[in-house]
């Protein structure tokens, strides 16, 4: 299927490049124009939250956030001072990990939450554990913002070799 320039799905696939190229004011622009396209407004309130939050704008970022419909993640709550919120979560999506009910996108979640926590050792542990169970989302891995803290540390250089998204 050929996707067209104007369909939402294309519109909001261009904004979130511009997302992880760290143009987040391009982001905006074209991720407000998804809404003129299409339905998947849970995505694209999803990607303005998360383009909000790189931009430091928390307070807009919860909004788009809770415009999800879900409770707005952990780290968007860090970055206000309240480490509650991720700490609840770590713990449920850890529980649910045990129970082997985790898998890809949640463990890419828990990386998050661990980054935002400034906890990078249990960061690229989450990482490493998304790459053994092949999650798709690690195609990601090199150009996700919010892993910027950890690029420095050699077990995520060693991560990205290993993924073969290595610089």
């Amino acid at each position: 299927m050929v996707t067209e320039p104007a369909s939402a799905q294309y519109q909001s696939g261009m904004a979130e490049v511009h997302l992880n190229c760290r143009r987040y004011d391009e982001a905006l622009t074209e991720f407000e124009k998804a809404f003129t396209l299409g339905r998947d407004s849970v995505n694209v309130y999803w990607n303005l939250g998360e383009t909000y939050f790189h931009q430091g704008q928390f307070q807009k970022a919860l909004a788009m956030y809770g415009k999800t419909g879900q409770p707005p993640p952990g780290w968007a709550r860090v970055a206000l001072g309240s480490r509650t919120e991720a700490l609840a979560q770590i713990r449920a999506l850890q529980g649910q990990w045990a129970r082997g009910t985790v898998k890809g996108w949640n463990v890419w979640l828990l990386a998050r939450l661990y980054t935002s926590l400034g906890q990078p050792v249990e960061a690229i542990t989450w990482l490493e554990r998304a790459y053994e169970e092949r999650a798709g989302i690690m195609v990601y891995l090199n150009v996700e913002p919010h892993f910027d803290p950890l690029r420095g540390q050699p077990r995520f250089q060693a991560l990205l070799r290993k993924t073969g998204f290595a610089n």
